[in-house]
């Protein structure tokens, strides 16, 4: 950007106090005033203004978004809450966001954020003279700000890995500490629903959690956060360079919190704002340990550079922040430079350094640190030792015991009312009898009394039938079937059901039926079955109060979730009451709460930690073990905290402590451990145990409550205001699981972030219960300081905080020698400590096995053993991370070697062909390869698909096949085929690996695996094979092997994570080209652009990341139009991100919902008009990538090329020919980002020698380039006619035949979370996708026009970027539909995002095996299949064999329906399955799957004829709608038209006769007509004419209302809020179908102009501005439809789809055959003479059309008369005329048919409005 262009970014800050306003009179960007371009206000109706236009009252109606100008005058400083001391301080003077476009790189964004910080040090050089003495007021350019920041941005791939970027950085450079990483955790599954299908609430059986009232009705659900949160499209975040630093001996509060967010305010989106990054002590308020004594009590800083992961694209942004005031004050206040030129300065030298980014190198002797397991731990001490933590914790069970016994003592007591207190929550005093001081005595399941007063397990143990036997199917079925009457006469489910439902209520799959019989005999031997209520045996019988609350269930007044587990649950009266009714109903201060606690509440739970001292004799690199404990876990929130000395506190944590946005706060409860098991039985049964263990509910239920009542302190509303989503569910991890619970609330006013980290930390999953009394208990038994472990480490936005709890963590020393792990466990009255030791060990165990030294390549037991571990390390260390196994035998050495990887992911599957595609699809959305392992034969050809499929899509797939050595091909062995070549040509490379130990050295291998990798990850991806020979013995056994010989060169491999050979090319995206001059080739490409005059710019699929933000960033450079295919990555935008933002789209750069300008979306739709195939003629095409989808679309481009002598050129990666039709006139091989970058450079450069003419100078101002964007505004004006008329026929077709195949694809890519991506199956999928993808998200404020400003473009404001749309992905290398299922999951792996499947039922059926991979797995995101049923191949039916053979024949040997129960293959596989069947059930269960965080399936199933027919009538309305537009915009000769005066005077008319209403005719007493006439001016000299009038009695609204709004609507029109310049009338308005609604809101301004505008000023506004725009001498009617004479070859369609039936018209009054006539008005009641009379006179007097007044009589016999009335008339005037009818709603609907039976033969155009509201409501509630 230039220094001019940078200049606009420097605004003074605007203050409330002076009206949100700038020093210059310009709006300034930030939370106090922002930037962005200003809503339109209601402007200025004083006189002064215009002598007719009175000012609008204070009342009139608001046409503009005067909310958004509220949130405007919102200062940041009013975020100070309660518990803040200190008074805020004042908001910095400017807080600017400046989006520098995109970049292929991180290092080219570097580059751009370095050429714009020079631009801002040359406009602080122009504009700060004073304080040399230069310059003077009058020149300078910028006033000085004491205090600021501006943030600037650039656009890079989403592939982009933050935290690569962060460990290549140099080590050394004080410029880039501290540094931050944290990685968000993947939000955890939701119970499932049950939306979606179209049964009643609750009947299927896979979805448990269906609640009903006595009304069967399904109550809303409860949502511990925004569903949206989930949707969050911003990933990991790496930042490095303190631009502010907050740190200091307190604790993080509210005025730290003010403070930080002061630099906040940039105005940005929520998915691209900056952020403070940091944490806090677990506890502040003891002394500091030495090592921890660096952090303080919190450290948080500002980063000054950060590379943000997201969805759509990655940013990188540089932070530059100064406040002159902020020297000498304590850093705790926010340490940032002096000055901003100080700040340039420190963000310059940090760019340059981050800029000289280091690389691995092998062998380890130029790094400084090592990697996990390279170092050998010399040292490990325990504190405290096993024996010192077994006293300590009998010491603390005594005082909790002595504790329970007192609470059990006071519970038991009378309470007020002499009634006894039910629901004490303390353990009964008989369990701790006899016991010994320093014992403890066994304690399993003889503690079964402890379920006295717990309801959860009472409820669990005494089920209903009425409750839970109806939702499962009637009685229990099963083994321990419990069938006996109770008290009340009901019946008890089977043991088996009350098991199961708990599980699936928790989120636990179902265990197999041997391990159900075990959990049945393990809840059997603990008293919780086998007995009905209210009868011996059965827990929760002995008390008084647990029969009360029987008896409160029994009145429906019990939990709703009957177990729990319910949406939403109060379990106020269970074991937890001590904490609920003595804690919630305390005062709302958190400290008073915190000591009523403490004077009523015993100690009932203490979290002890322990810390492992290990010693290193090598240092470890820190952020190296994060990205292990990553690989290991990457669900997980991964956090890395390096301080400028060196010291780093790392983990990796599964807890969340909260997050909150717009006033929101979502907290949980984690608790209870147990680690995961080895297969899914073994798994479910450890959940079911954990579940049903009373210790761990006891201490999962005090966590609950606490975090309950915590946020009770803080909600609005109190406790009543804590929502609970999850009462008890299990959180997995990779390695553990845990109880678990999610509760929100919405903040009380005053309460912030803040106060809701002083309520919930420390929680009591790391503290205890109640917390004074915990951590008093913590800071006598502890040894060491916790420092930051267990503390809050996260993110405070300028609206926003989230942090996760930092357990499971680790400080390494600043050497890197000496690290100190953390971990802790809860200790309650019912702990062992011997458990609770290996609960210990358990949570330490990832992180010691990390570090521990890992064998040597030499200490491996064979020879088979070391080179698989070599080749498995060096394609980890390469990128390729993710290894999916087939299970085989000769592959053993390398499936071992990628198992016992400690950051290797592997995936199983036993079908080699699905698993093939699955790394396909791994490949195509990370960007690098996946290694697909087999054993050898035929399931090496089972490979050979998805090679070709690579192949063909240019993706990086690695086959790593295991073969049988030399002597046992050929032979007839086992399992042995020529496997040397097998995938022949389709590979980019492959090898024939030597045994291991037959003399050839390892390292052959190594290389091999370098070569291998370079093809993969170059600027040429494919497939690659490499085929490793094994011989016996293929296990780990011993055996005889020479490791000096054979490992000869690999001394040290082991000590460095770099692979043995370094290699030059990246993965997602290469500066590499094959051509070895690619600026001559640039050249030429750039001087055809320059001869451009109907330019196109085509993005097809087969790209990447890098390839579609490279395509947006060309596009808006160029300015043309653009055709973007389904899968290019532009055109799928899905849902927006965060509404409720007040942001300008094109305004405010935004990963999530920037637009790709010019994009075209309804081209394939628009070509079925032989007009507009005429139009689209386009004479240079310049296509990204190889492949369109669109054979319509391809057509014409050929046409075009051949007939037309269009120049076409093409650029793709690959040097494969990308022209099916041979057409393309240059091709450049080379990939698309660096030919954009190039590209942009030589036309905004103006160095172009051959360009025609001569002609050189910026591209933008060429003649050339303005007429290219002529004929893209031409091409957006028919496609935003063509995608209303879109919808509208989808609507049409809706309301005639329900949901339909185009719908469906529709409801999916509009719909998209923004964090999502698509995955599109082939045949019909991929074409809905492509026709209709877009169309309801068309950018209104493009009909502005070009502003014609010398850049061809309509100008845009700064801060404006172009970006990507969702990532999709479709196998189009080779368009089959093998796979699909499978690749769809591997794209999810590979993007690490939920991803949506969009395909058909044959696909689905084709690989059905796909369904295997759709488990629950550490970094599989959920995949969404939306299948759509229609009985077969759809596609099929548009081909011309459907028409020439029988349909018996047809369906048999083509349409092959798969006849299969998807249901059925879902519930085989565990995988959800929904069947809606209309579109609002599609809808919920679209939202349901995406909101749930689950695998599952959405069937649709639709009419596969009817789909053809469809098809072709909206193709057909649609091409009709385009070619109008087309027409409207030919026929003006001077460009888009704009309003350059609009003026508003009242009037008053005699009535000529009485109003038709009787209201009206009282009001009217005066005999006059008052109303209001505007007149519209156009810059060509058109004038048109509207009138506002509304009657008395039939509208709302009186004339003095319409004439206020229709004098502001004046002022928006003509620009009288704008200085004068009129808006911007589209020729295409005509059209109507809301295009006049989205000129309105888009262009004019006007909020909800459907809902905000009067109807008489919609109609007046609407008449004047199309009468305005129709030809001088022409009907209003005839612009209304065409704008000029209809072709003969392209007949208008109706509504229908079919041919218009035109009425013959008086040739006095035809103006042509579509026009339409304003119709005469006859009164009502006349007799029948009278009418007909009077119906004579009015088409005499030219009428051509007559409406009659009807339903004015009684009933039927009313009607009677009223056809009379007509058929008088039409005898009169003769069958030219048109005649309408206006009933006014008063008829019934048998009226309404009494009158048509008798008035069929009179032919009436048409009756208006004939039945009553009362009877369209009860039709609908019908329908």
């Amino acid at each position: 950007m230039s220094a001019t262009g940078m200049r606009a970014a420097f605004t003074p800050r605007a203050s409330a106090a002076s009206g949100g306003r700038a020093g210059d009179g310009r709006r300034a960007r930030g939370r106090a005033a922002k930037a962005r371009p200003a809503p339109r206000r209601q402007p200025d109706r004083s006189p002064t203004r215009k002598a007719d236009a009175p000012a609008v009252s204070a009342d009139a109606v608001s046409l503009v978004d005067t909310e958004r100008e509220r949130t405007l005058a919102t200062s940041s400083a009013d975020l100070a809450m309660a518990s803040t001391t200190t008074a805020p301080r004042p908001p910095v003077e400017t807080c600017q966001h400046v989006h520098l476009g995109a970049a292929s790189s991180v290092a080219e964004a570097l580059t751009s954020i370095r050429d714009g910080l020079r631009g801002l040090t040359e406009d602080a050089s122009a504009g700060w003279g004073e304080s040399t003495g230069v310059g003077s007021s009058s020149t300078r350019s910028m006033p000085p700000f004491a205090s600021g920041v501006v943030r600037l941005t650039v656009a890079v791939p989403r592939t982009v890995d933050a935290l690569d970027w962060l460990r290549a950085l140099p080590n050394d450079d004080a410029a880039l500490s501290p540094r931050y990483y944290l990685s968000p955790r993947t939000p955890p599954p939701a119970i499932r629903s049950g939306e979606g299908d179209d049964g009643e609430p609750g009947t299927e059986v896979n979805y448990v959690i269906n609640q009903t009232n006595a009304n069967g009705e399904r109550p809303p659900k409860v949502y511990a956060e925004p569903p949206e949160w989930r949707a969050d499209p911003r990933g990991a975040v790496g930042a490095c360079g303190a631009a502010c630093l907050w740190t200091g001996e307190d604790k993080f509060g509210a005025d730290v919190l003010a403070d930080m967010r002061r630099f906040l305010d940039t105005g940005e989106p929520h998915d691209t704002a900056p952020r403070v990054y940091g944490g806090g002590r677990f506890d502040a308020d003891v002394a500091h340990g030495d090592e921890w004594a660096r952090f303080g009590g919190h450290y948080f800083f500002l980063p000054t550079l950060e590379v943000c992961e997201g969805a759509r694209a990655a940013t990188v942004a540089c932070c530059v922040a100064w406040d002159s005031g902020s020297s000498g004050r304590s850093s705790g206040s926010g340490a940032a430079c002096d000055g901003f030129a100080a700040a340039v300065a420190a963000a310059v030298t940090a760019v340059d350094a981050a800029s000289r980014s280091v690389h691995r190198t092998r062998g380890g002797t130029t790094e400084r640190r090592f990697p996990p397991g390279a170092s050998e731990v010399t040292g490990r001490t325990l504190e405290p030792d096993q024996a010192g933590w077994v006293r300590t914790v009998d010491g603390l069970l005594r005082a909790l015991r002595e504790g329970e016994e007192a609470a059990s003592v006071s519970s038991d007591g009378r309470d007020g009312d002499g009634g006894e207190r039910e629901g004490s929550g303390s353990f009964p005093p008989a369990l701790f009898d006899g016991e010994a001081s320093g014992s403890n005595p066994p304690r399993v399941w003889e503690e079964r009394d402890v379920y006295g007063d717990d309801r959860y397990m009472e409820d669990f143990a005494a089920q209903s039938q009425s409750r839970f036997g109806e939702r499962l199917g009637g009685g229990g079925v099963g083994d321990g079937l419990v069938s006996r009457n109770n008290g009340g006469g009901e019946e008890t489910t089977s043991l088996r059901d009350r098991l199961l439902e708990l599980g699936r209520a928790a989120g636990v799959e179902a265990p197999p039926a041997s391990v159900l019989e075990d959990l049945e005999a393990f809840a059997m031997a603990a008293g919780i079955g086998g007995a009905g209520i209210g009868e011996p045996g059965v827990l929760g019988s002995k008390r008084d109060g647990s029969n009360r609350r029987k008896k409160k269930n029994e009145e429906g007044n019990a939990d709703a979730g009957a177990i729990g587990l319910g949406w939403s649950v109060d379990e106020s009266a269970d074991e937890t009451d001590l904490v609920a009714d003595r804690i919630i109903g305390v005062d709302d201060s958190t400290d008073s709460t915190e000591r009523n606690v403490d004077n009523v509440a015993p100690l009932r739970k203490v979290v002890l930690a322990r810390r492992t001292n290990l010693s290193l004799d090598s240092p470890v690199d820190p952020l190296a073990l994060v990205a292990s404990l990553k690989a290991r876990d990457p669900d997980a929130y991964q956090f890395a905290l390096v301080h400028p000395d060196g010291a780093a506190f790392v983990g990796s944590t599964p807890e969340r402590l909260f997050a909150a946005r717009d006033g929101h706060a979502a907290s949980e409860a984690v608790a209870g451990t147990r680690p995961r098991g080895s297969d899914e039985g073994e798994d479910a049964a450890l959940a079911y145990e954990m579940l049903l263990s009373p210790k761990e509910h006891t201490e999962f239920a005090i966590v609950r409550e606490e975090v309950r009542r915590a946020l009770a302190t803080v909600a609005a509303g109190g406790p009543n205001g804590v929502k609970a989503e999850l009462e008890k569910g299990v959180l997995r991890h990779f390695s553990v699981q845990h109880l678990y619970a999610r509760l929100g609330a919405t903040l009380a006013p005053g309460k912030s972030e803040a106060d809701v980290l002083h309520a919930l930390h420390p929680t009591p999953a790391v503290c205890g219960h109640p917390r004074s009394a915990a951590l008093d208990a913590i800071r006598r038994a502890e040894p060491f300081d916790r420092g930051m472990y267990a503390g809050p480490i996260g993110f405070v936005g300028v609206d926003s905080a989230e942090f996760a709890v930092a357990i499971r963590s680790a400080l390494v020393s600043p050497e890197g020698t000496e690290l100190s792990l953390y971990a802790g466990v809860g200790v309650v009255a019912a702990a062992d400590p011997a458990a609770e030791w290996r609960e210990l060990n358990l949570k330490t165990r990832p992180l010691e096995a990390l570090l521990a030294k890992r064998p040597g390549l030499a200490d491996a037991s064979n020879a088979n053993q070391a080179w698989a571990e070599l080749i498995v390390g060096e394609l980890v260390r390469s990128g390729v991370t993710t290894f999916c196994v087939a299970p085989g035998s000769r592959s053993t050495p390398l499936t071992l070697a990628a198992e016992s990887h400690p950051t290797a992911r592997v995936v199983v599957c036993i079908d080699e062909r699905s698993l093939a595609f699955y790394a396909l699809g791994y490949g195509r959305g990370s960007g690098r390869a996946a290694a697909v392992i087999t054993s050898s034969g035929t399931a090496v050809a089972n490979l050979l698909p998805a090679a070709v499929e690579a192949c063909e899509s240019n993706a990086p797939l690695l086959l790593l096949t295991a073969d049988r050595p030399p002597e046992l091909r050929d032979s007839g062995a086992n399992q042995t085929i020529d496997q040397v070549k097998i995938f022949g040509s389709y590979t980019a490379w492959s090898v024939d690996l030597a045994p291991p130990g037959d003399g050839s050295p390892a390292r052959c291998a190594a290389t091999a695996i370098a070569t291998a990798v370079r093809h993969l990850h170059g600027p040429r991806p494919g497939p690659v094979h490499v085929n490793c020979q094994f011989r016996d013995p293929l296990g780990p056994i011993e055996s005889e092997w020479n490791p000096e010989r054979d490992l000869r060169g690999l001394h040290g491999w082991e000590r460095s994570d770099a692979p043995f050979t370094q290699g030059v090319s990246t993965a997602g995206g290469s500066s590499i080209t094959l051509n070895p001059n690619p600026n001559l080739d640039l050249r030429e490409l750039a001087s055809l652009v320059r001869s451009a005059r109907r330019g196109l710019l085509v993005v097809a699929g087969g790209g990447d990341a890098a390839d579609a933000l490279a395509a947006a960033e060309l596009a808006r450079t160029l300015g043309w139009a653009v055709v973007a295919d389904a899968a290019s990555g532009l055109r799928v935008k899905g849902a927006a991100y965060d509404s409720s933002q007040t942001q300008d789209v094109n305004t405010e750069w935004s990963a999530a919902s920037a637009e790709c300008p010019g994009l075209v979306n309804t081209l394939d739709l628009m070509l079925t008009s032989d007009k507009m195939r005429e139009f689209v003629k386009p004479d240079v095409i310049l296509q990204i990538n190889p492949r369109v989808t669109s054979k319509r679309v391809q057509t014409m481009l050929e046409s075009a090329a051949l007939d037309d002598g269009a120049a076409w050129a093409c650029v793709s990666a690959s040097e494969r020919r990308a022209d099916p039709g041979h057409c393309v006139s240059l091709h450049v091989a080379c990939d698309a980002p660096r030919v954009a970058k190039d590209l942009i450079g030589l036309l905004n450069s103006g160095d172009c020698s051959d360009s025609p003419g001569g002609v050189t100078g910026r591209y933008g101002g060429s003649s050339n380039a303005r007429s290219c964007a002529r004929f893209k505004e031409t091409l957006l004006a028919c496609d935003a006619a063509a995608s209303r008329e879109a919808c509208a026929a989808l609507r049409d077709i809706e309301a005639a035949e329900g949901i339909s195949e185009m719908a469906v694809a529709l409801a999916v890519t509009e719909n998209l979370p923004p964090s999502a991506g698509l995955f599109i199956g082939n045949s019909m999928p991929i074409r809905d996708v492509d026709m209709l993808s877009g169309i309801r998200r068309r950018n209104v404020s493009r009909a502005n026009g070009s502003t014609d400003d010398g850049s061809g473009m309509t100008m845009q404001a700064l801060g404006s970027g172009a970006g990507p749309g969702a990532p999709v992905c479709a196998n189009r290398g080779a368009s089959g539909i093998d796979g699909v299922v499978s690749a769809a999951a591997g794209y999810a792996a590979g993007l690490g995002r939920p991803v949506t499947l969009l395909i058909g039922d044959v696909s689905f059926q084709h690989d059905a095996n796909g369904l295997l991979l759709l488990r629950e797995r550490p970094g599989q995101p959920p995949v969404t299949v939306v299948v759509v049923n229609n009985g077969g191949g759809g596609i099929f039916s548009f081909l011309p064999v459907a028409d020439q053979i029988d349909s018996g024949a047809f369906t048999k040997l083509f349409a092959t329906p798969p006849d299969v129960s998807r249901r059925g293959l879902c519930d085989a596989h565990r995988v959800a399955h929904s069947h809606p069947s209309t579109p609002a059930a599609l809808k919920r269960a679209l939202d349901a799957a995406w909101s749930e965080g689950r695998h599952s399936v959405v069937e649709v199933t639709t009419s596969r004829a009817r789909n053809l027919e469809q098809h072709r009538a909206l193709q057909a309305r649609v091409g009709a709608a385009a070619a109008c537009a087309l027409r409207l915009r030919e026929a003006q000769s001077s460009g888009t038209p704009r309003v350059v005066s609009a003026s508003v005077r009242g009037f008053e008319l005699p009535m000529l006769k009485k109003p038709t209403t009787k209201e009206g005719e009282a009001k009217e007493t005066a005999g006059v007509r008052r109303g209001h006439l505007l007149r519209v001016e156009l810059d060509d000299g058109r004038v048109g004419w509207g009138e506002a009038s509304p009657l008395p009695g039939l509208h709302a609204e009186s004339a003095e209302d319409a004439g206020a709004q229709l004098r502001a609507m004046a002022a928006l029109l003509d620009g009288g809020d704008r200085g004068g310049v009129g808006v911007f009338t589209p020729p295409e308005l005509p059209l109507l179908g809301g295009g006049v609604s989205d000129w309105l809101r888009g262009v004019v301004g006007v909020v909800d102009p459907d809902v905000s505008m009067l109807p008489s000023v919609r109609f007046a506004v609407e008449s004047a501005v199309l009468s305005a725009l129709a030809s001088p001498g022409a009907p209003l009617a005839d612009v209304l439809l065409l704008g000029a004479e209809a072709s003969a070859e392209e007949p208008v369609p109706d509504s229908s789809g079919g041919d218009s039936s035109v009425h013959t018209q008086p040739e006095t009054t035809k103006s042509h055959p579509w026009s339409v006539e304003i119709n005469a008005l006859i009164e009502a009641n006349l007799t029948p003479e009278a009418a007909a009379a009077e119906a004579l006179a009015l088409v005499r007097a030219g009428h051509g059309c007559l409406k009659l007044k009807v339903a004015r009589g009684e009933g039927s016999a009313g009607a009677f008369e009223d056809a009379a009335r007509l058929r008088a008339i039409r005898d009169a005037v003769g069958p030219h005329v048109s005649l309408r009818a206006d009933a006014n709603r008063r008829w019934s609907l048998n009226d309404a048919l009494s009158f048509g039976l008798q008035a069929a033969d009179v032919r009436l155009e048409y009756i208006e409005e004939p039945v009553s509201t009362l009877f369209l409501s009860l039709r609908g509630r019908l329908e």
